[in-house]
């Protein structure tokens, strides 16, 4: 069983809100939850009152292996709240940059010579 955190999309034509939930995997997008996480409204205007998340039972379904969208990632992260998403977009951000002081190294090296493939 792989859970996910994702939103349901509730309210009336036209004018959306999400509940995040952890939700099997199988599940269709409104399928049965396991549990109610909070509540997003993309149409209010102020900031605060635009989403709430339970923090702890978050933390606790991302804990057990629960795979966040990118969406409830977002949301997660204006709460403090750091997922796997978010820990390996870091790391990429590292690398990246390791690589460009690397090339840059190898440039300064060769005199800004690019070496070319013979024929």
């Amino acid at each position: 069983m792989s859970v996910r955190i994702r939103l349901k999309r509730m309210g009336r034509t036209n004018h959306a809100t999400f509940r995040i939930v952890a939700i099997e995997g199988t599940q269709r997008r409104d399928g049965r939850i396991l549990e109610n996480l909070g509540w997003y409204d993309p149409h209010v205007v102020d900031a605060d009152k635009k989403h709430s998340v339970k923090v702890e039972r978050a933390k606790h379904w991302i804990s057990v292996g629960g795979v966040v969208s990118n969406t409830v990632d977002s949301i997660f992260a204006k709460h403090g709240l750091e997922t796997n998403a978010q820990r390996a977009h870091q790391r990429r951000l590292k690398r990246m940059a390791k690589r460009k002081a690397r090339k840059a190294r190898q440039a300064k090296a060769s005199g800004g010579k690019k070496k070319t493939a013979k024929k």
